[in-house]
């Protein structure tokens, strides 16, 4: 269980370190760096959910279904290619929209899997507010395009 709750700590880093990436990277542009750094924060608050997690974790707590080892190790590697991408070149900030989008509707989905496949009902509690918090961005990112940029997001 332990593995498991760190490869989910370090997704969330990952992703954390790509919204900090993007505040710094879109300063000139004050709402929108504003909005990077609101997620980055967010997800620092997931990572303190899954070290608080790991404290209590038992090792029995995950169903015979679970996600696999496997399934949060390629999540990490799409999370850490996003970051070296990033990194790596100059995007639009629609084009970062759309990419924090498309992470986020991942992570959401891994979250609710998640919580379905964990027999112990705190980490099933802490997989459904991940989830939840993952919808809100999506909705904030959707929001950001529609309003501030006068564009969908799909």
């Amino acid at each position: 269980m332990q593995r498991f709750l760190n490869l989910c700590e370090e997704i969330e880093q990952t992703v954390a370190a790509v919204y900090r990436y993007w505040e710094d990277g879109f300063s000139e542009d004050i709402p929108l760096s504003t909005l990077w750094g609101k997620l980055a924060d967010d997800e620092l608050d997931h990572i303190r959910q899954v070290q608080l997690a790991k404290r209590v974790a038992m090792e029995n707590v995950l169903s015979q279904n679970a996600v696999t080892i496997e399934s949060l190790q390629k999540a990490l590697a799409k999370a850490k290619n996003l970051l070296a991408e990033v990194k790596q070149r100059d995007i639009s900030g629609v084009a970062a929209l759309r990419a924090a989008i498309r992470i986020e509707e991942e992570f959401s989905k891994a979250h609710l899997l998640n919580a379905t496949r964990v027999k112990d009902k705190s980490m099933q509690a802490m997989f459904e507010s991940l989830a939840r918090a993952d919808e809100q961005h999506i909705a904030t990112l959707r929001n950001y395009c529609e309003s501030v940029l006068g564009k969908a997001s799909d």
